[in-house]
C-alpha cells in the first residue's frame, strides 16, 4: 500500500523491527554520516534506519538508510519481492499510459508540508540538521526531491541531485554537466522557480532514481504510477510549483540566469561526496535563491548518505534494474537477466546473461546497453550465457576465466562517462566489454533457467530459509 507520509511509513517499520533510535547525542557535522556508513557497511543486508532523535544544537530528528535493504523498498511498494513488477505493466500496455488513468495528482488547499511557513528574512537553511559527510566543507542535502520550471515552456524537471548549503538562504545545486538543464538556464533571461522537497511517500525517492528510463511518465505522473493511487499535491507559496503536499520540508526559491540580479548566478563551490564514498565534483554551479522555509509541525529529517557500496543509493539503483527487467527484455528478447553488483556501485559494471542466436550476438547487445540509459555509463559489461546467474559474481567470472579468448572476445570503445567518475575526461571514458558465452556448445552441470524459475516458486514449500535461494 502506499504511504502518504515519511512518519505513517516508519510507523509501519517500527512494528517490523526495522528502525533503531539513536538518543545519544551526535554532531550533524561528520558524526551522522560516519555512523550511518558503519552501520551499513556492518550489515550484510544494508542494515536498519537510523533515526537520530537528538542532534546537538538542533530539535529535529534525522533520518538516515531509509531505504537502504530491497525490503524496505519491497515494502514502500507493498510487495513481497520485486519480481511481482510492481510497476503496474497489466495495467496499461506502458507506464505512459497512466497519464489517461484515474490516478493523477490531486491539488490540496491544506498541505502539511506548510503547516510552519517563514518568508523572506525569517529564513535560515542552518536551522534543518543536514549532515555533512567527510571532506566536505558545507552541509549537503543528497536526499532532496529538487524540481524546477522552466518559465518558457511551463515544463518540469524533477530529479535528486546534491544541494550544498552556501548560508542563510542560499543554496548551489549540483546539476549533472549534460542532460540537464543547464543549456537553457544559461541562455534563459527569466527566473527559475524551484522547490526542494524532502519526506513524503519514500516512493518518491525511487522515482527519482528511475525517472530517466525510456518511457516513464513526465513529473508527479511516474510516482503516481509507482504509487498506484492519487498523490496529494500543493501550490508554493512564493511561485507557482507544485510539491508533494505531505512532505515534511519545502525549501522554496528561484534560480538566476546572468543579468538578472545583483546576486551571482553562478559560483565556485566546495567539492561533495560521491556515491562510492568519493569526493568530487565541485566547481562552478548555479545558485538558488532561497525565499520560503516551509514544514510541517514537527518534521522529520530524511538524509541520503553517501559511501561505500553497497549504500542506500545503491539499492534505489538495484530496485529500478529489478522492476524494468520485463521493459529490457520487450526491447531485447533473448536478453535473460541483468546485474548492476554494488563493487561497481550499481553503475560501473553491468553483468547480463543472454540466449545468443547467432555469431556476434553479445556485442550486438553490449552496443544496445551502452545506448540506453540505464547502461550508458557502464565501464564493463559482461556477456554470458542464459544458465549463468548474473547475481552472483563467483559465477560471472568462471564463465570468464572458461570462455574467454582476449584477442577475440574483448570487446573496447569510448562512450559517456557517468557524470560523478573523476577518472574521465571531457565526460567520456574508455569502455571494456567482454563476451564470455560459451563458443562452442558443451554440457554444463548447472542448474537450466527453467529449472531455477521452478525452485524459486517451491523455494517456500521446501522449507529452505528464504536467504539460500536469493541467487537462484
Amino acid at each position: 500500500m502506499p504511504y502518504d507520509s515519511l512518519g505513517d511509513f516508519l510507523a509501519v517499520l517500527q512494528d517490523t523491527g526495522d528502525i533503531v533510535r539513536i538518543a545519544a547525542s551526535v554532531d550533524s557535522a561528520e558524526e551522522i554520516a560516519a555512523i550511518t556508513n558503519q552501520v551499513v557497511q556492518s550489515s550484510g543486508d544494508g542494515g536498519p534506519v537510523l533515526v537520530f532523535a537528538n542532534v546537538r544544537n538542533n530539535s529535529f530528528p534525522v533520518v538516515t538508510n531509509l531505504l537502504g535493504s530491497l525490503r524496505r523498498i519491497c515494502k514502500a511498494l507493498g510487495v513481497d519481492d520485486l519480481a511481482q513488477r510492481p510497476v503496474p505493466w497489466d495495467g496499461f500496455q506502458h507506464p505512459a499510459a497512466v497519464s489517461h488513468s484515474i490516478w493523477t495528482p490531486k491539488l490540496s488547499r491544506q498541505a502539511p508540508a506548510q503547516q510552519v511557513i517563514r518568508l523572506g528574512r525569517d529564513v535560515n537553511l542552518f536551522d534543518l540538521p543536514v549532515p555533512r559527510h567527510p571532506g566536505e566543507a558545507n552541509p549537503v542535502l543528497h536526499s532532496g526531491l529538487v524540481i524546477i520550471g522552466d518559465p518558457h515552456t511551463g515544463e518540469r524537471f524533477i530529479d535528486r541531485i546534491p544541494v550544498q548549503w552556501l548560508d542563510r538562504a542560499r543554496v548551489a545545486l549540483h546539476l549533472p554537466p549534460y542532460g540537464s538543464i543547464t543549456p537553457r538556464l544559461t541562455n534563459s533571461d527569466r527566473q527559475w522557480p524551484v522547490a526542494i522537497a524532502l519526506g513524503g511517500d519514500p516512493l518518491h525517492t525511487l522515482a527519482a532514481t528511475s525517472r530517466s528510463w525510456p518511457g516513464t511518465p513526465a513529473g508527479f505522473l511516474w510516482d503516481v504510477c509507482l504509487r498506484g493511487k492519487d498523490l496529494e499535491i500543493a501550490r508554493c507559496r512564493s511561485h507557482d510549483l507544485e510539491i508533494p503536499a505531505h512532505a515534511e520540508w519545502i525549501i522554496e526559491g528561484f534560480l538566476h540566469p546572468a543579468g538578472l540580479a545583483a546576486d551571482a548566478a553562478i559560483e565556485d563551490v566546495p567539492a561533495v561526496a560521491l556515491s562510492g564514498g568519493r569526493l568530487g565534483r565541485g566547481g562552478e554551479q548555479p545558485v538558488m535563491l532561497v525565499t520560503a522555509l516551509t514544514h510541517r509541525a514537527n518534521p522529520l529529517l530524511p538524509a541520503m548518505i553517501w559511501g561505500p557500496s553497497p549504500q542506500e543509493d545503491y539499492w534505489l539503483r538495484h530496485a529500478a534494474e529489478r522492476m524494468f527487467l520485463p521493459s529490457l527484455q520487450a526491447a531485447l528478447p533473448d536478453l535473460v537477466d541483468w546485474h548492476a553488483p554494488s563493487s561497481g556501485r550499481g553503475e560501473d559494471t553491468l553483468f547480463v546473461s543472454l540466449r545468443p542466436q547467432y555469431p556476434g550476438h553479445a556485442r550486438q547487445l553490449m552496443h544496445a546497453l551502452w545506448g540506453h540509459p540505464r547502461g550508458m555509463t557502464a565501464k564493463l559489461i559482461v556477456v554470458v550465457d542464459a544458465d549463468v546467474n548474473v547475481r552472483r559474481a563467483d559465477a560471472v567470472w568462471s564463465a570468464v576465466a572458461a570462455n574467454v579468448d582476449a584477442d577475440r572476445d574483448m570487446l573496447r570503445v569510448t562512450g559517456t562517462a557517468a557524470m560523478d567518475d573523476l577518472s574521465a575526461q571531457n565526460g567520456l571514458i574508455g569502455k571494456l566489454g567482454i563476451d564470455a558465452t560459451r563458443k562452442q556448445h558443451h554440457e554444463t552441470t548447472s542448474a537450466s533457467v527453467d529449472l531455477r524459475q521452478r525452485l524459486r516458486d517451491r523455494w517456500v514449500e521446501l522449507g529452505l530459509p528464504p536467504r539460500l535461494g536469493e541467487t537462484l
